[in-house]
């Protein structure tokens, strides 16, 4: 027995001298650089990293760079006279694989400088963020930036999440009846906050759970080798529509319009944006590809209690357009600006890398349809 207890003893230390050394590893030196850390979103300014990726349709290796603030665009100065705008979003806004001068925010503000010098356009979108980090990014950072106008382009990363997990709560400011407030929200929330170990797994795991909820194809879609499918039985699609829409699309709303009344409470206007996807009625003009009938697996046969392995392109623009069509709908019942982004967005391989990702000619294209209508629209100063 004391030689058991001995060696536990033994073992118990070892673990702690591990566990510690990562820790004090990761602290030095962050692989992971997640934008995310227990209650907090991170930033990391005056960062230039390079990015590598399989696609050919778009620049290798492109340089990602950050500015004083730790977003992509001109440095921010405080108390200068501008307007200042801020595009918020996914990877759809961020353009994770499109070098920083030609994600479209950054091209949006060269667009504009020309006729409005006193404007002011930043890339705050970061890959991944749904609308539960939009609202943290606002309440925690934008609004203290004092900005006159939110660009905000969400949906892509909201698809197949109905309400926030008990164990995401943290991302959000707590009552003091929360979870958080218990000895053991306390003693979890401090060391999700300050751990950069149970940090990293919490994201890993948020990640790998995104993953299995939506296909956002970032890494794993090769146009060389697209898949094409017979159309999804009208009757099906009905159905996948209906139990999507019931599961998903009013908690989706409910968050959207979180975030605008946000922003209005706050004296800032919210423009919202549709999000544009390469699939339609349409084929490719290089192509020739008829678009509606690419293949994409399905993703939510739990949520939806419809078991079909994959569902023809048409279906999956549809369940997007559930999504683009609540946007909608907010800014109509919020009287805010709304630019329908996905309906005025070509669509093909020359403007899209993938599904949702836009090439360096689609951010060039994005740029100008926000433009043309900020300035229909008079949004601008």
């Amino acid at each position: 027995m004391k030689k058991i207890l001995l060696s536990l003893k033994v073992l118990a230390v070892w673990v702690l001298i591990i566990v510690v050394s990562l820790e004090i590893f990761l602290w030095l030196y962050d692989p992971f650089h997640f934008h995310v850390q227990g209650r907090k979103i991170r930033l990391f300014p005056h960062q230039t990293t390079t990015v590598h990726h399989k696609y050919e349709a778009i620049r290798q290796e492109p340089l990602i760079t950050t500015n004083n603030l730790g977003f992509q665009g001109r440095d921010y100065e405080k108390g200068a006279d501008q307007f200042r705008i801020f595009a918020v979003g996914g990877s759809t806004t961020a353009c994770d694989l499109i070098a920083t001068p030609y994600t479209w925010p950054v091209a949006l503000d060269s667009l504009v400088l020309q006729k409005h010098p006193q404007t002011w356009v930043n890339n705050a979108g970061f890959s991944g963020h749904t609308s539960f980090g939009h609202q943290i990014l606002l309440e925690d950072i934008l609004l203290g930036l004092q900005p006159d106008l939110i660009l905000l382009l969400a949906g892509a990363n909201d698809r197949g999440l109905s309400n926030i997990s008990i164990k995401d709560t943290y991302i959000f400011k707590p009552d003091r009846k929360s979870d958080q407030y218990s000895w053991k929200g306390k003693i979890y929330f401090f060391f999700a906050d300050n751990s950069k170990i149970l940090g990293a797994l919490i994201n890993l795991k948020r990640a790998s759970a995104a993953r299995n909820n939506v296909w956002n194809y970032q890494g794993f879609f090769d146009t060389d080798s697209i898949q094409t499918i017979a159309p999804t039985p009208l009757a099906v699609r009905d159905s996948i529509l209906q139990k999507y829409e019931a599961v998903f699309i009013s908690e989706y709303k409910q968050r959207i319009s979180r975030l605008v009344h946000t922003c209005l409470q706050n004296g800032v206007k919210p423009v919202l944006l549709s999000q544009p996807i390469l699939y339609d009625t349409l084929a490719d003009p290089v192509t020739g590809l008829n678009l509606a009938a690419i293949e994409v697996p399905f993703k939510m046969a739990e949520a939806t209690g419809i078991q079909v392995e994959a569902v023809d392109g048409l279906t999956e623009k549809a369940v997007l357009d559930l999504h683009n069509r609540a946007v909608r709908e907010v800014a109509m019942e919020k009287g805010v600006p709304f630019i329908d982004l996905a309906a005025k967005m070509p669509k093909g391989f020359a403007w899209f890398y993938d599904p949702i990702h836009f090439t360096e000619e689609g951010c060039k294209e994005v740029a100008r349809i926000v433009y043309e209508e900020l300035e229909a629209q008079n949004l601008l100063p």
